[in-house]
């Protein structure tokens, strides 16, 4: 027969041993917090609070195969003298501002970036994609290049465009190729070149 005392002892030990169990999940559940946030903050631009250049390839990863996508590529003709005449200040401002009309642009299934300098991407998903990348040929310009006003200030810039219809299953790295090639033909061309400063 057991003893009172040892009764005590089992359920003492069992108490003890449901403690460090408690005890391991819960580091174990800050962990994967801290791992998760990490990774969000890897894929973060820390200006414009979009995506980033791995959260594109996060998102590629995550995409449907058997479902068509498109790009969207920005690029500013003419972003440096915004840098050079008011400042950096007036830089970081037209980038966040253009972060602003493109998250305005996407849809929940859209994906807006900034791959880095004054390089947006727009990943368009959806079953629409093709024929919604067709509507933002249309409107994308007229929407991301209003002039904005810093300081008393109007900085407008034009901006090059590009896009690609990418097919199911096509590489994220090969659309966004062919789609700065777009938006270098249309810079070379001298289209979306309205840059003035004010």
């Amino acid at each position: 027969d057991f003893a009172p005392w040892m009764i005590l002892v089992a359920l003492n030990a069992l108490m003890l041993a449901g403690l460090v169990l408690w005890s391991a999940q819960g580091a174990n559940r800050q962990l994967v917090e801290r791992e998760a946030e990490a990774r969000m903050q890897a894929e973060l631009d820390g200006l414009t609070g979009l995506g980033n250049r791995h959260a594109l390839r996060s998102a590629a990863e995550i995409m449907p195969r058997d479902m068509p996508y498109a790009l969207m590529i920005l690029d500013f003709d003419g972003f440096k003298p915004v840098n050079d005449r008011w400042g950096h200040a007036a830089g970081d401002h037209l980038l966040k501002s253009t972060a602003n009309r493109l998250r305005s642009l996407s849809r929940s299934c859209d994906k807006p970036l900034r791959l880095g300098g004054d390089e947006f991407v727009l990943l368009i998903g959806g079953k629409d994609a093709h024929a919604r990348a067709d509507e933002l040929e249309e409107i994308a310009a007229q929407t991301l290049c209003v002039p904005v006003n810093h300081d008393g200030h109007i900085i407008a810039v034009g901006a090059s465009l590009g896009f690609a219809k990418a097919e199911a299953g096509e590489s994220i790295e090969k659309a966004l190729n062919r789609a700065d090639d777009a938006m270098y033909v249309m810079k070379d061309a001298g289209r979306g070149r309205q840059f003035e400063v004010g």
